[in-house]
């Protein structure tokens, strides 16, 4: 199996666990590529953890919580599904953050240009049908979708190609 870079160049998946343990093993060492926590934070948060919001968002690989609002270890309880479906499971760990983690604010983090609400619309409007597994994803977003593809594109909920996010907020 192989990967796509970032450049679009293909990555084999030998190479991919390399960099995911080489990354893993500078992070241990507090040499990570991207700003890190020192090894006494960690330990203070092995302890328990904190976070100031609960965040269901796209597992899209683009769209990094963590990154895109440059928040530090413990400050975000992360919860990622595509096209943020909700499912039993995501429920217990919305639940979860709430009552256990007592996180104060709620995020539903999209953003434009969504896989999966790509294929919704293509099996809405065009019958357009996706592996078994994808399939169930699509059939639960169906529901939320304008009823004819011109109020859609009105209402520009129509995905476009693009990276910008939108951020809908829900105070607890």
């Amino acid at each position: 199996m192989t990967f796509l870079h970032t450049d679009g160049a293909q990555i084999p998946a030998d190479v991919g666990l390399k960099r995911l343990i080489d990354g893993n093993r500078r992070f241990v060492e507090g040499k990570a590529h991207f700003p890190t926590v020192c090894k006494e934070t960690l330990a203070n948060l092995a302890k328990g953890q904190h976070p100031y919001a609960t965040i269901l968002g796209c597992n899209d690989s683009r769209v990094p919580p963590e990154l895109i609002f440059d928040a530090d270890f413990g400050e975000l309880f992360i919860i990622r599904v595509a096209g943020n479906v909700m499912s039993p499971e995501v429920e217990g760990s919305l639940q979860h953050a709430g009552s256990h983690l007592h996180t104060p604010l709620f995020v539903i983090l999209g953003h434009e240009g969504c896989g999966a609400v790509q294929a919704a619309l293509a099996y809405k409007y065009h019958r357009v049908e996706e592996l078994s597994h994808i399939q169930v994803l699509v059939k639960d977003i169906v529901p939320g979708l304008p009823d004819t593809a011109r109020e859609c594109r009105k209402t520009k909920a129509w995905p476009r190609q693009s990276r910008r996010t939108c951020v809908g907020l829900c105070i607890n």
